[in-house]
């Protein structure tokens, strides 16, 4: 299939070890000034290379099946939009949109589309996570669930300094430890509180640099997610994940690599399976296959995320 890539600005290197298998047409910007040439390095890297066109646009007219969208993220659903129109399938970075008029705006695309767009919660692939979603299985009725997202806040595009280009730290980085929730617990959500500080966030004006979210979920059961940019720089990873899923008949939890279960057995450390690949998910997905993230879920998702800030910002719970 022909792949372009637009923007150099989220996770588009999901994408890199399915590439040599495609026709990577071009890459481009999102936005003037952004700039491409790291994505154009990883790629010569891995004996893919392709031209910089100045324009998204030509890209979209010269074939392309898939887009994988990343730049900057206001401008995420509206080059998703473009490419639905032109049925082409996208791969778009999260949140799939900053307000819920844009996301509206991809889910009207979509129906009118013959392509589909699949948000990237790649941590759903990777070992742990697929070991919690097997192991859940094991614990009775979910009862309480507490996630965990803390990065280094390093240093940052100058994007990241207003609310506007950024869309702030729950939609970025806590709609992961949501979507970890959604993953195990299907669309229960009944309403959510949220608060959020800027403190200690240093030159970066608007940036969130923690927030807390509680949700309601059906059946009495409760979760939170806590996410920060406080991870000290001295710690031996970028990201500090955690999950603790508690149910009737047992708990189990992810930290620190480690999936850790405790039932009527006793407790255990559980073996991890083997890494799936999200982009390689979507790209099955095409090809008929009922697997990866559906476009329902990316856009649930989005818009469960959207409401736990807008929780955050006005201080009131949000009814879902």
């Amino acid at each position: 299939m022909k792949v372009c890539i637009i923007g150099s600005s989220g996770h588009w290197a999901y994408a890199l070890p399915q590439l040599k298998h495609h026709t990577v047409i071009g890459i481009a910007p999102g936005f003037a000034g952004e700039d491409m040439s790291a994505v154009a390095a990883s790629l010569a890297a891995e004996a893919i290379h392709t031209p910089i066109a100045a324009d998204y646009r030509t890209l979209l007219e010269n074939g392309a099946d898939i887009a994988i969208v990343n730049t900057r993220f206001d401008r995420n659903a509206a080059i998703t939009v473009e490419c639905l129109q032109r049925d082409i399938f996208v791969f778009s970075e999260k949140p799939l949109a900053l307000d819920e008029a844009s996301l509206a705006r991809i889910e009207a695309a979509q129906k009118t589309s013959r392509a589909f767009v699949c948000a990237m919660f790649g941590i759903r692939f990777e070992p742990w996570f697929l070991c919690i979603q097997e192991a859940v299985k094991n614990i009775g009725q979910i009862t309480m669930i507490n996630a965990q997202k803390s990065y280094k806040l390093g240093v940052r595009p100058d994007f990241y300094k207003k609310r506007a280009t950024f869309g702030g730290l729950i939609p970025w980085v806590a709609i992961h430890a949501i979507d970890w929730i959604y993953s195990v617990s299907g669309p229960v959500f009944q309403s959510v509180s949220a608060v959020s500080t800027k403190t200690c966030n240093g030159e970066y004006d608007e940036l969130e640099t923690a927030a807390l979210c509680i949700f309601q979920l059906e059946n009495g059961a409760v979760a939170s997610v806590n996410a920060d940019y406080f991870r000290p720089l001295s710690a031996p990873t970028h990201d500090d994940d955690r999950l603790r899923i508690a149910g009737s008949e047992g708990v189990v939890e992810y930290r620190e690599g480690r999936v850790l279960l405790i039932d009527k057995n006793g407790r255990q450390e559980l073996p991890l399976p083997k890494e799936q690949n999200i982009f390689e998910q979507f790209l099955r997905r095409i090809g008929g296959e009922n697997t990866g993230v559906t476009p329902e879920e990316g856009f649930a998702v989005t818009r469960l995320a959207l409401a736990a800030r807008r929780a955050a910002d006005t201080g009131k719970k949000i009814l879902l």
